[in-house]
């Protein structure tokens, strides 16, 4: 085992069944990276970066340095492709799922996700391995359903059910008319249907099922999905997962987008709902042969994935060190990982990301050198933000740590006054501005005096008045005219009392 070149997971959580999977057995080293600014500088004698997060900075960047710097990076496919989230999700910058993909390598789910990301002109950087988080499926089987059993199907939504308020509108609508639909005809070829919820996004809430409670409520999906008769879902990973047990799967798509992975069963229209929950509750063998085969295509799983992983991210390691000592460009070769199709997908004519993304200005350039020159002044900006919000963040931080001990102070006082106990309070008030005082955060030293000075004007008014005098300054020198004028009527205040007393 080598520590002088590990291996580093960038993403938010590092111990995800993602990574963990298979990380957790690797006979290398493994350090996990939560967050790092722009600017970070990964060692060059980095072993290989491991990533899932290619679409958000500042792991954009730092994915990019790496390649850069010749360390080798093996980003994760950690789902299925989806139409929508592909061509059709507003937050993304246009081209951001994998086009192209921007490590050396990506682990693909299977070879049909494989074929579509070289047909994208991502060449050699495609590895089919599968998931090692679904070798846990090996050997587990869907339920034996008994005559006098309920045919229970799994109703659910993918994490982010939909990505614009149109496609939410479909998705709603679609979850609506399938209870209604279960409501009116509460059977299927004879048995019961239980239906088990497991909406996102609040559809639970929207669609009136939020208080529908079973038996398989709150358990893990795998449990969940070991005790129903099939699953109707929209588009997500959870197919391959439902597929690998067995079980008849059915999505469920008002948006009716093309599928990267073709399922048996498609619901796109209300119409659709009697006759698929037909067959879902006796499938025709013909449809599950072809269920099989999709899954087959679209998820390496007739063997184990965690080995396959593992041996893709040690040769890369180990092409990362040769490169170094060699002193030349790091060159990956094609197929890695051995599998049954060694040829890549040819690449599309029509993959052209100006035809593709209309509008977006930035796909009509192609001078290279230009682009390279913009990349850089963006990244140095990137950096200057990324220093400001930290500051900013630091000085909020500051900010409260502050306010909380002046207000405490002044709550003391408060309380001290009531029992009567003045010299103690004005302790208490002076200790206030104390706090404060040395901040070099003047809007904090202004709310603080606003507010101490004047009760410490009954007890010691020559302080107070010495402090708002300050605070009459200071706010002046903030442009702050309301906080100058409250200054100023305490001040009056102050010497109206005193001349009375006088």
């Amino acid at each position: 085992m080598n520590s002088l070149h590990p291996i580093i997971v960038l993403a938010d959580n590092p111990d995800h069944p993602l990574f963990r999977s298979w990380l957790a057995t690797i006979d290398h080293p493994v350090e996990g990276l939560a967050y790092a600014p722009t600017h970070h500088e990964f060692s060059p004698e980095t072993g290989l970066i491991v990533t899932a997060d290619c679409y958000h900075e500042p792991r954009v960047t730092l994915l990019r340095r790496a390649v850069e710097r010749g360390i080798p990076t093996l980003v994760l496919a950690d789902g299925i492709l989806e139409y929508r989230n592909t061509w059709e999700h507003p937050q993304l910058p246009a081209g951001s799922l994998f086009q192209p993909v921007l490590g050396h390598k990506i682990a693909c789910l299977g070879r049909s996700q494989a074929r579509i990301l070289e047909s994208w002109h991502n060449g050699s950087r495609c590895e089919v391995t599968g998931s090692p988080r679904f070798d846990a499926y090996a050997g587990r089987t869907r339920r034996t359903r008994s005559p006098s059993e309920p045919f229970r199907v799994l109703i659910m939504t993918a994490l982010t059910p939909y990505f614009t308020p149109e496609q939410h509108a479909l998705v709603k609508q679609s979850l609506v008319d399938l209870k209604m639909f279960l409501d009116r005809r509460p059977s299927a070829n004879g048995a019961r249907i239980e239906p088990v919820w497991r909406l996102t996004k609040g559809l639970d809430r929207e669609i009136g099922v939020d208080k529908v409670v079973s038996v398989l409520t709150g358990r893990d999906l795998l449990e969940v999905l070991q005790q129903v008769d099939a699953v109707i879902t929209t588009p997500s990973t959870t197919m391959l997962e439902a597929m690998l047990l067995g079980l008849p799967v059915a999505v469920l798509d008002y948006c009716n987008t093309p599928h990267y992975v073709p399922p048996a069963w498609r619901i796109t229209a209300a119409a659709h709902l009697a006759s698929t929950l037909a067959e879902l509750a006796s499938p025709p063998a013909p449809k599950l042969l072809y269920q099989d085969t999709m899954l087959h295509d679209a998820l390496e799983c007739t063997t184990p994935a965690t080995p396959r992983l593992q041996q893709l991210a040690l040769q890369m390691v180990q092409c990362g060190q040769q490169a170094r000592r060699d002193r030349r460009p790091l060159v990956l070769p094609e197929r890695m990982v051995p599998t049954a199709e060694p040829l890549r997908a040819p690449a599309e004519k029509r993959f052209v990301l100006a035809d593709l993304y209309p509008g977006q200005p930035q796909f009509e350039q192609s001078d290279v050198r230009a682009l390279q020159v913009e990349v850089g002044h963006l990244r140095q900006q990137a950096a200057e933000l990324e220093q400001r919000c930290q500051t900013i963040r630091h000085n909020a931080a500051l900010q409260v740590q502050l306010t909380l001990a002046w207000k405490s102070r002044l709550e003391a006082a408060n309380a001290l006054l009531e029992l009567g106990q003045n010299a103690a309070a004005a302790k208490q008030l002076l200790a206030g501005v104390k706090a404060v005082e040395s901040s070099q955060n003047p809007p904090v030293i202004l709310e603080a005096l606003l507010a101490l000075a004047p009760r410490l004007a009954p007890l010691d008014p020559g302080r107070a008045r010495y402090l708002l005098g300050i605070a009459e300054q200071l706010a002046g020198r903030l442009g702050q005219a309301e906080g100058r004028k409250i200054a100023q009527r305490h001040l009056a205040e102050l010497s109206a009392v005193v001349a009375g007393a006088a």
